[in-house]
């Protein structure tokens, strides 16, 4: 990861925790000043007034980040951080209320104005590969951020009895270093967007929208924040109430709950990296939906407070593994000009979500007077609704996701190569076939789907994994097919391949009984042929000998002579599209003879080093014999 990205990191991480340490700030004071009674009114209008200015500045925040340098806009924000953060401090002697409101507002509209340029600089300063791993760091940072700038004040002003002025100094000095931080970023270039920003905000939002029309993923990506952002605005709304009702916590105290959010947080953003790779995790998005929703739920059912810091830490993990896919995936698939407009409008409608969220959560306390484990409960209820459509939108990258997680405790994969896979466009991938577990291997190395072409004896022996054939939509097919279904084979996975898909055939037709590289079948010329589709040709290295091959009889589940496996995927550059079988297989085996090379190289791998570690695994057997001695030798070299 480069070094302006850090400074960005570090840049974010003090702005978040300021928004946050003020607005818990402004909440005990104003309690204080306005009386107990008045708590869930009071977090109801901190929280109204949290996300106002989003409403109606993100908009034009987005027009200026798509027309102006990106990093001067941050620049720009972060020396208003600081003014206001030294304004504060008279607004907390004067004793009354809308001073405190009024800076809160104003806060929030700074930060309104960094959202769509934080977002939108991390693809120019860091490469595609690394948006997962940029996204996890820079969310495991903002919320790591957000839960400790909430607890700051609760340990600051309700367990050391310190004045409020010790937060504020504390902002204002980590406001001066995110200045300094946003300095040390990489220029960027302005991506030259000419649009103004506009007045009309609802408008605005509307044709960013209707923008994504020709791009529906890229359309339900904002979906799913907008609905991770008003759920988990109510729930950091409850949880202050749940800790007061449920631990006896006090209203300074009940938010020191929120580090544990924290580090769940930190740990999903994290992990999502680390499961990402060099791709962009989909399935991560059904499964922190539904970590989410059960971990919501199961809050609302536990006493003891094990079980609760369980549940909560759980449900921060699955936010992590939420969130951080989906803004990816946002910054990958949009124009370089226009992640400004989508992330400002993106951020108009979560916020709109927030402001809802803080209506529901006025009208479950104050008018349904809902307990707080009801209202954790109906929480739970509400992240049922993108657990569902996840799910339902989503069910290959779900099934995917399990598949990876099996193959990467199997094998543990290195990736040569990968730029010649193609990121966009159909392509034909050809491979060597030595182990049932092929496939697997090879759709983990790119996050686009691949569809392969299999047997249909295999659709028949393997009637277990029939579903899964399905949601991967393998196309089956055999050479005992009449004419028509074997043409039909074919002219589907032509037409899927010139429709932009990767297309994966085994072109040796069978796994290899003995490990070497077998005759190619003439089948996948058919496929390409009359196509500008290029031909992509795999070798999977080390992978003869593994569990799935035939080397140590028959595949099937048994006892691994190496857990995990190390294996190497290399991928050559593409073939043209009427390159013949014998020309295809050569190039396997050049990617094969390159892989033998590199292994021969390695430190230990010398004839030598092999002969001496054979004979201490074998020692009291014959492992070498010579004509020319008569007397037998020991330690495990016997002569004949």
């Amino acid at each position: 990861m480069k070094n302006t990205f850090k400074w960005l990191n570090s840049c974010q991480f003090t702005g978040a925790f300021n928004d946050n340490a003020f607005k818990m700030t402004a909440i005990i004071v104003l309690v204080q000043l306005l009386g107990q009674q008045n708590l869930p009114t009071v977090i109801a209008a901190c929280s109204v007034l949290f996300v106002i200015p989003f409403l109606l500045f993100s908009n034009a925040a987005g027009a200026l980040a798509d027309r102006f340098s990106k990093r001067d806009i941050i620049i720009a924000s972060k020396w208003m951080e600081v003014g206001l953060l030294v304004l504060s401090v008279p607004a907390l002697i004067s004793g009354l209320a809308w001073p405190i409101y009024t800076l809160l507002f104003l806060l929030c509209a700074q930060s309104a104005l960094f959202g769509p340029s934080k977002r939108g600089i991390v693809p120019e300063i860091v490469g595609e590969e690394n948006l997962s791993n940029a996204n996890g760091f820079l969310t495991a940072a903002t919320y790591i951020a957000i839960i400790l700038g909430t607890a700051l004040p609760a340990l600051l002003i309700g367990y050391l009895n310190y004045s409020p002025f010790y937060v504020i100094g504390t902002c204002t000095a980590l406001a001066a270093a995110g200045t300094f931080s946003a300095y040390r970023i990489a220029k960027t270039p302005a991506a030259g967007c000419r649009k103004k920003a506009s007045p009309w905000i609802i408008p605005d939002v509307v044709r960013a929208v209707k923008n994504l029309k020709s791009d529906n993923w890229a359309k339900q990506a904002v979906f799913g924040l907008v609905l991770f952002g008003g759920i988990s605005a109510l729930f950091q709304q409850t949880l202050v109430i749940y800790g007061q009702e449920v631990l006896g916590l006090s209203v300074e105290k009940a938010p020191m709950l929120f580090p544990l959010a924290a580090v769940g947080i930190g740990i999903g953003a994290l992990l999502t990296g680390k499961f990402s790779k060099h791709t962009i995790e989909i399935g991560l998005i059904p499964v922190g939906a539904l970590g989410i929703m059960i971990s919501a739920i199961g809050l609302s059912m536990v006493s003891s407070a094990i079980w609760i810091g369980f549940w909560i830490i759980n449900l921060g993990i699955n936010c992590g593994m939420f969130l951080v896919p989906l803004n990816a995936f946002l910054q990958q698939r949009i124009p370089a000009d226009r992640r400004g407009e989508v992330f400002g409008a993106t951020g108009f409608l979560s916020f709109s979500a927030m402001v809802g969220s803080s209506a529901l959560f006025y009208l479950i306390t104050k008018q349904l007077h809902f307990s707080a484990r009801a209202c954790v409960f109906t929480t739970g209820l509400l992240a049922a609704i993108p657990a569902v459509l996840a799910c339902m939108r989503l069910p290959n990258f779900f099934t995917r996701f399990w598949l990876m997680r099996l193959i990467h405790r199997l094998y543990k994969i290195r990736f040569n190569g990968i730029e010649n896979l193609p990121k966009k466009g159909g392509a034909l991938l050809i491979c060597n076939h030595t182990a049932y577990a092929d496939a697997l291997i090879l759709q983990a190395a790119t996050q686009r789907p691949v569809r392969f072409i299999m047997s249909r004896d295999v659709f028949k022996t393997w009637k277990w994994a029939y579903p899964f054939f399905k949601l991967t939509d393998c196309i089956p097919i055999h050479t005992s097919d009449g004419p028509r279904a074997l043409a039909q084979s074919i002219k589907d996975a032509r037409k899927a391949m010139q429709d932009g898909a990767i297309i994966a055939i085994f072109p040796e037709g069978a796994l290899t009984t003995n490990g070497s590289l077998m005759e190619f079948k003439k089948g996948y010329e058919k496929i390409v042929k009359g196509t500008d589709c290029p031909i992509i040709p795999a070798h999977i290295g080390n992978i003869w000998g593994s569990i799935f091959s035939f080397k140590n009889g028959k595949p099937g589940f048994r006892k691994p002579d190496q857990f995990p496996r190390p294996i190497t995927v290399r991928f050559g550059e593409a073939l043209p599209t009427d390159t013949p079988a014998d020309e295809a297989r050569r190039a396997i085996a050049e990617l094969s003879a390159e892989y033998a090379t590199e292994q021969s190289l390695l430190p230990g791998n010398t004839l030598n080093r092999k002969f001496i570690a054979q004979a201490r695994r074998n020692w009291f057997r014959p492992i070498a014999s010579d004509t020319l001695i008569a007397a037998s030798q020991r330690f495990g070299i016997q002569d004949s």
